[in-house]
């Protein structure tokens, strides 16, 4: 049947470790404001080079995102993004790496509000084959308490994944 491929990481070592490949769920944890969501969109950058993902923000807005992520590929403040005070040499360097910015394949979805249903159907309609849910407690669902819908909302993702063949990669906020 050959050889499986398995999903790269960011992190070279990491490729040694963690063996994920289609079909399979994720689950990243950690504490409030230890960088999960900026390492999971260090990972969509690194897997849009060749694979179509996409990116479902429950918190922070498209526009916040792509602001971060600029800043880190172009080596450039948030302030003097937020400020508007991006220096001509920034711009000209901006230009200079603005090719491969556009040829990653990446979507960002401002997903507040969201069911796993409407993450499973906007994943079908946009052809997505790994997506990152930043966070995972804050899609809605059913249940009597809020561990019945968590719980719920992981069997979702996981069975989605399988049907789909979807990677899921999952944001979870641990207790302080």
């Amino acid at each position: 049947s050959g050889d499986v491929k398995y999903l790269s990481w960011p992190i070279p070592d990491l490729n040694d470790r963690l063996y994920a490949e289609d079909g399979d769920f994720i689950l990243i944890g950690g504490r409030p404001s230890t960088g999960k969501s900026a390492f999971s969109l260090q990972c969509a950058w690194h897997w849009a080079a060749d694979t179509k993902v996409g990116f479902f923000s429950l918190e922070t807005s498209s526009a916040k995102l792509f602001d971060r992520k600029m800043s880190g590929i172009a080596g450039i403040s948030m302030d003097a993004i937020k400020r508007n005070k991006i220096a001509q040499e920034q711009w000209e360097h901006i230009t200079g790496i603005s090719s491969s910015i556009v040829s990653k394949n990446i979507e960002l979805i401002e997903a507040a509000g969201f069911t796993p249903a409407d993450i499973r159907s906007v994943t079908m309609m946009r052809g997505y084959k790994l997506i990152i849910i930043d966070y995972v407690q804050l899609l809605q669902s059913t249940g009597s308490n809020r561990t019945e819908q968590v719980t719920n909302i992981s069997l979702a993702l996981h069975r989605m994944a399988q049907d789909m063949k979807v990677t899921v990669v999952a944001l979870s906020q641990l207790k302080r």
